[in-house]
């Protein structure tokens, strides 16, 4: 635990790190809170579905536009009020469900809401890129952050199903949205480790490229929508999984499994330094992953699923720690923030691609229809990955950069 003991014993770094944790923590919560809202206020599983749907399209199309103008303006005069617009238009969401309000309304109310939460673990990683110097600490920073992420989603469902279900429908969305508000509060006024943006920086020489130009970061991007794909279908296989071996609620505990193995892989990937390039680690995990989801469909019972989840899972928080760690090698640090949020939007592009064609898997074949989902997702994750290795290792070898 050494690595980790230094990253936290830079100044500031512990307080961002925390804040930031707590920040992030509605991303676990809002969409099932939203959608056992809808479903106990109307009674409306398909509607529920729309709104979640509503809320995926409107983060991704606005993460990276806000993203953009953090990296220009900074994070506090951004992101403070966008979180606040988010958390004030969450809260009316709540108000208006609970009084059965117009459906209307609360469709613009989701896209307020989660169009202005913002990526708040860009912001996180680009303040460790900012206060470190040194790439293997940055690589162990990113694999700690990813490790965070996985608590979050272990805590975060189980929060807001327990609100939503022993409180009241709408207090899980009452509740992201004070935690968002409380998590703002504590991250953005630490201005020592905010990156300086791009608009206090005398003006390039020459201008900047789109950063969808930069080849390393669409290669990264277009492999990254499939792995979004895996984790979509593999939400609402494990649903359908559960409830096919009578644990109707067990789907929780079984995707809190994976995020287990994710947890304790993260850690360990995170506390050394490797010998194999970075490359070369990225793709043994995601050959891994994508050997894991294929075993899958062919798991019998609840407890070897859970033990095979588990082990598939570890691959995805060093896999994701050395994507983020290559697109912060590629992109100037004045546009990091905005690299890292179409890394987010390409993965919730994939999410939902991955539910959409693996729940109309499960309606046709149950559960094993889903998980053929997973998958063929996994496998078209690794062909795409092989597909784009040349090209990222000859970008990486001419250290070319979008400037």
């Amino acid at each position: 635990m050494s690595i980790y003991k230094q990253l936290f014993s830079i100044p500031g770094a512990a307080r961002f790190s925390m804040a930031g944790a707590l920040a992030r923590f509605p991303m676990a919560m809002t969409n099932l809170a939203v959608i056992m809202m809808i479903t106990a206020m109307y009674k409306d599983y398909a509607f529920a579905g729309r709104l979640s749907a509503v809320a995926a399209v409107s983060f991704a199309i606005m993460v990276p536009q806000l993203s953009r103008l953090v990296d220009i303006y900074g994070q506090a005069k951004i992101m403070f009020p966008s979180v606040l617009i988010s958390a004030a238009s969450f809260g009316g969401l709540a108000f208006t469900a609970h009084h059965a309000g117009p459906r209307p309304l609360l469709y613009l109310l989701t896209i307020m809401g989660a169009g202005f939460s913002g990526s708040i673990g860009a912001l996180v990683r680009a303040r460790w890129a900012y206060v470190l110097k040194e790439p293997g600490k940055l690589q162990s920073a990113f694999a700690l952050e990813a490790t965070l992420d996985e608590v979050i989603f272990i805590v975060g469902p189980v929060l807001a199903t327990f609100m939503a279900t022993e409180i009241h429908g709408t207090a899980g969305i009452y509740g992201t949205a004070i935690v968002s508000v409380i998590g703002a509060f504590l991250l953005f006024p630490q201005r020592s480790t905010e990156p300086i943006p791009s608009g206090r920086k005398p003006a390039p020489t020459t201008p900047s490229k789109p950063l969808l130009k930069n080849r390393t970061l669409l290669m990264l991007m277009i492999v990254y929508i499939a792995m979004g794909a895996i984790f979509g279908a593999l939400d609402v296989s494990c649903v359908s999984f559960a409830n096919e071996n009578g644990w109707p609620s067990g789907s929780g505990v079984i995707l809190a499994a994976m995020s287990v193995g994710s947890l304790i892989a993260g850690l360990v990937y995170g506390a050394r330094s490797w010998k194999p390039s970075i490359l070369r680690l990225y793709l043994f995990g995601v050959i891994f992953l994508g050997v894991g989801c294929s075993v899958l469909p062919f798991v019998p019972g609840l407890f070897w699923f859970m033990v095979t989840v588990f082990i598939t899972g570890s691959a995805f928080s060093p896999t994701a720690t050395n994507v983020m760690t290559m697109v912060s090698q590629a992109v100037p640090g004045s546009r990091l923030t905005e690299s890292m949020a179409w890394m987010v939007t390409a993965s919730n592009v994939g999410a939902s691609i991955g539910s959409a064609i693996g729940g109309q898997a499960i309606q046709s074949a149950g559960a094993h229809g889903g998980l053929m989902t997973v998958a063929s997702a996994g496998w078209i994750m690794v062909v795409l990955a092989l597909i784009t290795a040349p090209y990222l290792r000859k970008t990486r070898n001419n250290a070319l950069r979008v400037l």
